[in-house]
């Protein structure tokens, strides 16, 4: 019984950072162009400000 209990507060107490790294992974995989590097690491296009 105390074996049980232990493991049933384990996957609660695991589940809660597991599913804010699977968002933060759902964040950074998208690859908007599909040239195979995620959109994360690729430099942003800068806005021109005019002179």
């Amino acid at each position: 019984m105390t074996m049980s209990l232990g493991s049933l507060l384990a996957t609660v107490v695991l589940r809660a950072p597991d599913r804010h790294y699977q968002g933060v992974c759902a964040l950074d995989e998208p690859d908007s162009d599909a040239d195979g590097v995620p959109d994360v690491y690729e430099d942003q296009p800068t806005r021109q400000t005019p002179s």
